[in-house]
């Protein structure tokens, strides 16, 4: 059992208060009185217990008034379990809001939490709302009284988040529910209905659009998203929302606006078409209680003019558009709207002529950044060496162990990518991201922003990476693998697990196995594929012969047509036709020993180099082959004829310069730090534009006849 010491808690109440809170409603729970009266704090709370909860002499479990534990100096209310139940069934506490909201017309409900620890030390917390309860009405035994409506569950973060939802003005109640056996620390605090931080805020002024996208919640772009820094939609980036001091409203185009198939025209660029053109008069009212913000007139609104509240693309039936300021300040404003069930546009506002303040992933991107640690528990090993690569789609990180050995962690795509990591707070000091309950803090430690500062508290570690501006060793994980050419194996294995070769493995060192290991798998810049396997190959008794050295037995032989798809931002690398293969002829994606059903196989590509790369197949459940494979001959540009190559300038504006000393063309290649190809271009003889690119760190893959070689580039 976890034993947690902290410092004095201050009882909320355990009976039943017979008032109600009239919204708006803010509480942040400050000014607490150690051992005084703090009924006013908490007016209009109830807590409800259920399950035989037991006290250890120190700490009172449930609902506690805490004013040291948070990371500020304002207080929070806590939740603390410190013991088992006397039934060892756990505990199930309640702490309710009773308000009345029928003043509203739209509730906004917001609230801060965080928790000290992970998920294992809690079975369950909720956050609920309900329309019919009354306090007088008591409890119904299991819950308190009323109907309940599950807003959100799960883990809180380990830093202070917000959470906003909206609500029907028919809420009589939130609450705030706990389940478990075990401390977990779950903090709430800034807890706003109907109130907060727009009641001073007035959107009069000219604004443009900074960044926009769309997803399934509120604040969720994970949809589609874009920026201002979009070179095909600088003709909407620069409109403008004109909300007059007289209560009038404009959308002010110009020649040219972004345009949809909706409108009766191609999208792209394009001269304004009516009724969202801006000719007609409209009209903006802003409710500072619940943060509306209403635009009333034909074709009038904000961020796009496909997004109402009755749904997308067309003018909305009554001419009027309700929106909700999210956050506000004197120069930005964020706006959501639901445009139909399930649908929400979020809107990034500036006030014109200002500039949009960057949040540290925004600064970080385009930046890599080295770590050097010496493990404390490896004795004498060698230094362990991380690289973090930040760009527009997220983080990546590629490392080498004691053992030299490179690895790729490829913690991308922040809540896009894989679907685990997500960022959670991301402001102008720091951003956290999280998978699951894990969560990692970066900030800056210098405004030079050469250094930044890892911080890991779940495992309570922190570190420092410094600004890197070198040649990045081990980039791989595939992203930037150039496939074309012809690879052979130089060892494989087998285990039950991904990279593990316990159960068997073999290399090229084998003389019995001499015949499979000058099988060549052969990879053509057209998208097909070849297996090419000489007179002999390794034979198994699945194919109908004697193990050992033979003639290739079909279909495995490579005679059919095969082709091969390579997705860079997944690693995955699909060979399709029949019989053909990497590695060995038995392992496909549904087994073992045959073809797959449709021909079709797909291997990760788990790291790579330009002449290595690691290929990983699950050939059935908990059966994982590994091939490590080579490039046939030297594909690498010889160092004196990469040499003899020249680029510049570097650091590069706007024009990439090539010098050679032969009278040959070269193809240029140039990916971002993730891998991902951003430009290619054959046959060039001098000149490149580049400034379409954003500023950051590249590679330029060079090719001069058979021979590649790549260099470092940083755009300005």
């Amino acid at each position: 059992m976890k034993k947690i010491t902290f410092l004095p808690l201050f009882l909320l109440i355990a009976q039943v208060a017979l008032s109600q809170a009239d919204a708006p409603y803010f509480q942040d729970f400050n000014g607490i009185v150690a051992g005084g009266d703090n009924s006013s704090i908490v007016e209009n709370w109830n807590q409800y217990s259920y399950g035989a909860q037991t006290n250890d002499g120190d700490i009172w479990n449930g609902w506690s008034l805490n004013p040291g534990l948070a990371p500020s100096s304002n207080a929070y209310t806590l939740y603390h379990d410190d013991d088992e139940t006397a039934t060892g069934t756990g505990v199930d506490n309640w702490f309710v809001l009773h308000l009345d909201c029928t003043s509203l017309s739209e509730v906004t409900f917001s609230y801060d939490e965080f928790q000290t620890f992970g998920s294992e030390y809690y079975d369950f917390h909720g956050v609920y709302t309900s329309e019919d309860y009354d306090v007088a009405n008591g409890d119904a035994g299991t819950q308190p009284n009323g109907i309940w409506t599950l807003l959100r569950e799960g883990a809180a973060t380990t830093t202070p988040t917000t959470r906003s939802f909206t609500l029907p003005n028919t809420t009589t109640a939130i609450a705030f529910r706990f389940t478990g056996e075990y401390a977990d620390n779950w903090f709430i605090d800034n807890i706003s209905i109907g109130s907060g931080s727009g009641n001073d805020f007035s959107p009069e002024g000219t604004w443009v659009v900074s960044s926009l996208g769309v997803g399934p919640n509120q604040g969720d772009t994970g949809w589609w998203s874009n920026d201002v820094s979009s070179v095909e939609r600088a003709c909407y980036y620069d409109d403008a929302y004109v909300f007059n001091s007289d209560g009038s409203f404009a959308n002010v185009l110009g020649d040219e606006t972004w345009l949809e198939g909706w409108q009766g025209v191609d999208e792209g660029c394009g001269t304004p078409v009516a009724p969202h053109d801006g000719t007609n008069a409209a009209t903006w009212i802003y409710d500072s209680s619940t943060g509306s913000l209403t635009i009333s007139g034909l074709g009038a609104y904000l961020g796009l003019a496909k997004a109402h509240n009755g749904g997308e693309d067309g003018s909305p039936a009554d001419d009027t558009i309700t929106y909700i300021v999210s956050s506000s300040s004197e120069t930005e404003m964020t706006i959501d709207i639901e445009a139909g069930s399930g649908v929400w546009w979020r809107y990034q506002m500036i006030k014109d002529g200002a500039e949009p303040t960057q949040t540290v992933f925004e600064r970080l991107q385009g930046n890599v950044y080295r770590q050097i640690e010496t493990p404390a528990d490896c004795g004498t090993c060698e230094e362990e060496i991380n690289y973090y690569m930040f760009s527009t789609e997220g983080l990546r990180i590629i490392g080498t162990d004691y053992n030299g050995t490179c690895e790729q962690d490829d913690f991308t795509a922040f809540g896009n990518g894989d679907g685990e990591a997500e960022i959670v707070t991301n402001t102008t000091q720091e951003f956290e991201v999280c998978v699951g309950f894990l969560c990692q803090t970066i900030t800056f430690t210098s405004e030079a922003e050469d250094e930044i500062h890892f911080d890991f508290p779940f495992f309570n570690q922190a570190w420092t990476a410094q600004l890197y501006e070198e040649e990045v060793p081990c980039l791989g994980g595939g992203n930037n693998l150039n496939l074309q050419g012809t690879w052979i194996v130089s060892s494989l294995g087998v285990g039950p697990n991904q990279g593990d070769t316990g159960w068997w493995s073999n290399d090229v060192s084998s003389v019995e196995r001499a015949c499979y290991y000058d099988d060549a798998y052969v990879f053509n810049s057209d998208g097909s594929f070849a297996n090419v396997l000489g007179d002999e190959t390794w034979l198994e008794g699945w194919q109908g012969v004697d193990e050992g050295c033979g003639t290739p037995v079909a279909p495995h032989d490579g005679t059919n047509a095969a082709t091969w798809i390579y997705d860079s931002s997944t690693g995955s690398l699909t060979i399709s036709g029949l019989g053909a293969y990497l590695g060995l002829a038995k392992a496909h994606n549904g087994g073992e020993d045959g073809s797959p059903a449709d021909d079709t196989i797909t291997y990760i590509v788990s790291s790579s180099s330009e002449t290595e790369m690691t290929i990983d197949i699950e050939a059935g459940s908990g059966v994982w082959w590994r091939y490590q494979m080579q490039i046939q001959a030297t594909a690498n540009l010889n160092e004196n004829v990469l040499n003899s190559i020249k680029m510049y300038p570097n650091p590069v504006n706007d024009y990439l310069n090539f010098d050679t000393n032969s009278n040959e063309h070269i193809d240029v290649q140039i990916f971002d730090i993730l891998g991902k190809s951003v430009l290619q271009l054959e046959n060039v003889r001098n000149l490149v534009n580049v400034s379409e690119l954003k500023s950051g760190v590249y590679f330029v893959q060079i090719t001069l006849g058979t021979k590649k070689g790549t260099k470092k580039l940083i755009i300005n």
